[in-house]
């Protein structure tokens, strides 16, 4: 299957290549934390664009916002709207843990569920960018949305916790 075109990167990057590239740039996901908010250049993009705001974390923690099962739901509703081929520019602050669960999950979500589907969308992000560790807990939720039962958690708990355990979010 033709997967999208995918780029993770951070914001100061995702800001300059939307600058120079604005119109060429059909699709773009932007995760910032909610005390900064999406870039100025990511609200005037004239094109797809899905904005969340929430922070980098897996369990919770005092005044931080956690990732949620509706934001991984807009997440691989974005991406059933992308064509094969399809550019599509994943970013959060760091371009380490979010914006790379986001580009996982737009994977997982064009391949059909199954233990080797989960594998192929890890190989595929880490194709794209090799330092990434994908946020925990959007991973699990995208596992449950996509029905990969358990496959998902498990392929990235394999490459990116050194194990293959299976990793139950907080209620």
């Amino acid at each position: 299957m033709d997967l999208p075109d995918v780029d993770i990167v951070n914001r100061p990057t995702a800001r300059e290549l939307l600058r120079r590239a604005m119109s060429d740039v059909p699709h773009v996901v932007s995760i910032s934390d909610p005390e900064d908010g999406p870039p100025p250049e990511v609200e005037n993009h004239p094109r797809r664009t899905l904005m969340l705001v929430f922070h980098d974390i897996s369990t919770p923690r005092l005044n931080r916002v956690m990732p949620t099962r509706n934001d991984v739901v807009k997440i691989v509703n974005f991406a059933e709207a992308m064509g094969p081929r399809e550019y599509v520019l994943c970013h959060c602050n760091a371009g380490i843990s979010r914006s790379s669960a986001a580009a996982l999950i737009i994977f997982a979500s064009k391949l059909e569920p199954s233990p080797r589907s989960a594998q192929q969308a890890v190989t595929e992000v880490m194709r794209v960018k090799s330092i990434i560790h994908p946020n925990k807990l959007m991973v699990a939720f995208a596992d449950d949305v996509l029905g990969y039962d358990g496959a998902l958690v498990g392929a990235h708990a394999a490459t990116f916790e050194g194990g293959g355990g299976f990793w139950v979010p907080p209620e």
